[in-house]
């Protein structure tokens, strides 16, 4: 499955670094792209049969982003 998350604050290369590093510690997490330019974006894909939409986002809240629904 592949989602697309606001997240606000996202400013320079730095938190790219930042957001990718705490999904990827989710297993099933098998891409992230972050658009930081245009949309302040996330792309996401990961299995959705072994984590949650909420786990994503929670990861990214405890990296210091919020997340826009």
């Amino acid at each position: 499955m592949i989602k697309i998350l606001n997240v606000d604050g996202i400013t320079c290369g730095h938190y790219v670094d930042t957001i990718k590093e705490a999904l990827g510690i989710i297993v099933e997490v098998s891409r992230v792209d972050v658009d930081i330019y245009r949309q302040k974006q996330v792309i996401v894909e990961f299995d959705e049969k072994l984590t949650k939409v909420e786990d994503l986002i929670n990861k990214i809240e405890q990296a210091g982003f919020e997340v826009r629904m």
